[in-house]
């Protein structure tokens, strides 16, 4: 899986293995340093069907948050939604279409 920014978008794209996650959420964090800590995370073309996703998603949260930004995603599928929902994210990551 790769991780880029446009603008205030990070997008994910692909599959995320297990063995990638600390570095994806690395990068993703660092990616929201760069923009300044209000971001769009779109995981429209990231295909992860495991919970390996949800400390990348926290840690772009938490940076956000911790720049008195925000984080909000974008694009997410039935698939990913039922991962949120199982581990209550879907109250705390604000989603927009």
């Amino acid at each position: 899986m790769e991780a880029s920014l446009d603008e205030n978008v990070i997008f994910l794209n692909g599959e995320l293995a297990v063995a990638d996650a600390e570095t994806l959420r690395s990068r993703v964090v660092e990616l929201v340093r760069k923009a300044g800590g209000k971001i769009i995370v779109d995981v429209s073309r990231c295909h992860s069907r495991s919970m390996v996703i949800v400390p990348v998603l926290l840690g772009a949260l938490r940076k956000a948050r911790a720049m008195n930004g925000s984080a909000v995603l974008r694009g997410v599928s039935p698939a990913l939604l039922s991962i949120l929902e199982l581990t209550d994210l879907d109250d705390v990551i604000p989603m927009v279409q």
